[in-house]
């Protein structure tokens, strides 16, 4: 029986049916050359646009639409309504980061906003048409099932980490593109959502692997990784600090816009520690060849330190009588990067 608990979200799916309908993805590629939001039509798509059209000009697409180029895109709609229960009341369940707090305006601004989706998703019944919405992904929903029921990503995860969490929710949404690792502070635990899309299921499981979606198991560890890595990030900033000039020198390999999944050093260390974490875990699965791969891909994307990491974890385990979890690791870890590889 998975842990792991799959679930199309009425939150992410009202935020992300109003993006989709406003002008969020056109501000967004204007700016920064790239769309959040799917660019791929298909029946739900057009039963959203057809629902939400007669709203278009209520306020809350306004403030939304002012909000985006502050900041307001990619990770910070979805941490937000993974904060909050489901419509119309989204009632606040968690503390939001201060980067999400900062880049949705300040607690004003959310505030406001939360209580324009209030009035909206009432005025429009969002939840009578959130039954429909949920109907496009029954397929989608019972291959991702599968899939988590295939591998136990739970066990294999806090073994390796060392520490066990509160909980885990695995959210589709296919009206955003990409995938966010969310955490919550539960006490002394974490309760943990990974938001990704779906857009195709495949008879070949190799397939859905490498199209890195829902149904990748270097997809799923990946974004349940990060909730993991980023505060240690966080937490051991200083001596992440020390070793900034690699990210002078790895520009040479970076993809342009966020192609490589990070856009300053905080992150290339954490994008570099959580794609290595999925190759290594993804071969301990079972899924060697996989793993195999994924480091050829990312290494194509420019992730030179990835075999040193990998060594590094191979060592970490070996001694697991000194090293009890991935934090008491960490400082010896990211010592990888005071090398040019």
């Amino acid at each position: 029986m998975s842990n792991i608990i799959v679930e199309v979200n009425p939150q992410i799916e009202l935020m992300n049916s109003i993006l989709y309908t406003s002008n969020h993805g056109d501000l967004i590629h204007n700016s920064m050359g790239f769309n959040p939001m799917t660019d791929i039509e298909t029946n739900y798509t057009r039963t959203i646009k057809e629902y939400f059209h007669p709203y278009r000009e209520r306020e809350i697409y306004s403030f939304i639409e002012n909000l985006t180029l502050k900041g307001f895109f990619l990770g910070r709609p979805m941490e937000l309504m993974c904060s909050v229960d489901e419509p119309p009341l989204l009632k606040h369940n968690y503390d939001i980061s201060q980067l999400c707090r900062q880049l949705c305006g300040g607690e004003e601004s959310i505030n406001l906003l939360l209580n324009l989706l209030r009035k909206f998703s009432k005025e429009i019944d969002y939840m009578k048409f959130f039954e429909i919405a949920k109907s496009y992904y029954s397929d989608q929903v019972a291959a991702v099932q599968k899939h988590i029921n295939k591998y136990p990503f739970v066990l294999i995860m806090e073994e390796f980490f060392g520490k066990k969490q509160h909980s885990y929710h695995y959210i589709l949404t296919n009206l955003s593109k990409g995938s966010f690792g969310i955490h919550f502070k539960n006490r002394n635990k974490l309760d943990m959502f990974s938001v990704m899309s779906l857009f195709t299921v495949s008879d070949n499981e190799e397939e859905n692997e490498f199209y890195r979606g829902a149904l990748s198991t270097n997809v799923t560890i990946h974004e349940f990784a990060h909730p993991i890595i980023n505060p240690l990030t966080e937490k051991n900033i200083e001596l992440v600090k020390k070793y900034s000039e690699g990210y002078e020198w790895l520009k040479q390999y970076k993809q342009p816009n966020f192609q490589s999944g990070y856009g300053d050093w905080d992150e290339c260390v954490n994008e570099y520690i959580v794609r290595a974490v999925a190759i290594y875990l993804a071969k301990k699965l079972g899924e060697k060849e996989y793993g195999n791969k994924h480091l050829k891909y990312d290494m194509k994307m420019g992730y030179r330190y990835l075999p040193a990491l990998l060594d590094k974890f191979q060592y970490y385990e070996k001694h697991r009588d000194i090293y009890k979890m991935i934090d008491d690791f960490y400082s010896e870890l990211v010592e990888v990067f005071a090398e040019r590889v």
